[in-house]
């Protein structure tokens, strides 16, 4: 599943090779692998920090076929000086019900990730993550 969305898309996350069948998307490797190792339920990972600019275009089309396909999708993040929007976005599109949603938000602007979070603290999400 993971495989043909990366040659659809040209964007492929990291198989951890256990848990269920949920995938994290990060914004920070070292949260993201912070996270991962708290995190058994989740399988896949992808730091969207590394993507390119032509990946970031399509991570919206990306992650909604992940969110049809996993059970759930946790996202992660901490944005002081990158630009939050098109995570937020690409968020935006799934059902609320296969979302786990912590990001801090510090930079210039409306917080893009208001209406998307579903802890507010590191803890609450581990939590909400452990309990799926």
């Amino acid at each position: 599943m993971m495989t043909f969305l990366h040659r659809k898309y040209g964007i492929e996350a990291f198989d951890y090779r256990r848990g269920k069948s949920a995938i994290l998307v990060a914004a920070g490797t070292g949260l993201m692998l912070s996270i991962m190792d708290q995190c058994v339920p989740i399988r896949w990972c992808l730091d969207v920090d590394t993507l390119t600019v032509e990946q970031k275009a399509r991570l919206p089309s990306w992650l909604q076929c992940v969110g049809n396909v996993t059970q759930f999708v946790a996202v992660a993040g901490w944005f002081s000086s990158t630009n939050p929007k098109p995570l937020a976005e690409a968020v935006s599109a799934l059902r609320p019900t296969k979302v786990v949603c912590y990001v801090q938000f510090h930079g210039v602007g409306a917080d893009p990730f208001l209406n998307l979070r579903t802890a507010n603290t590191l803890a609450e999400f581990l939590e909400q993550v452990k309990e799926r």
